[in-house]
């Protein structure tokens, strides 16, 4: 591998574990103005509505036409750094719908670097799935993960796409 292609995905990981750190300090504000609850309402609805555009733009054509291998493929080979970061794959496809994972994840990483506790980084996970859901619900589909990889003994984010 080049130097530049190294180079260039230690930036993206930076990049998406600066997103992580943001998120945490724009929740932790608006938890002390809104409350907890409060504030992850309004960052999951920020953070799905670009989902819903994403999933517009990236897996709407596939999924109208139910083609679930391509949402796989758009899936994995659409992910930062050629794969390495969030190390999705595809574990099944059929014409009902298709079951990914992902086993890594920079924000989840740099939750945990931040010191925050299982349940905190729980709950940014949770927070940030919410680009997942809106994802999937603008390209016309539904979401169910069966388990993240920041809930408390996670080891990947199952993800279940099915039509609604």
């Amino acid at each position: 591998m080049s130097v530049d292609a190294e180079r260039s995905k230690k930036e993206t990981r930076g990049a998406i574990e600066n997103r992580a750190v943001i998120y945490r300090y724009i929740f932790e504000e608006l938890e002390e103005e809104l409350g907890r609850e409060r504030a992850v309402e309004v960052m999951r609805r920020a953070i799905y509505k670009r989902g819903v555009a994403h999933g517009q733009e990236k897996y709407l054509a596939a999924a109208q036409e139910g083609d679930f291998d391509a949402v796989g493929e758009l899936f994995v080979g659409g992910s930062a750094a050629e794969g390495e970061l969030f190390s999705p794959a595809v574990e099944h496809a059929d014409r009902h719908g298709v079951d990914l994972s992902m086993k890594g994840c920079p924000l989840v990483d740099a939750w945990k670097a931040m010191g925050l506790s299982d349940e905190e980084v729980d709950l940014m996970c949770r927070i940030a799935a919410a680009v997942d859901e809106g994802t999937f619900d603008g390209a016309g589909l539904r979401v169910t993960f069966k388990e993240r990889l920041g809930e408390p003994g996670g080891h990947a984010c199952l993800l279940e796409i099915r039509r609604p």
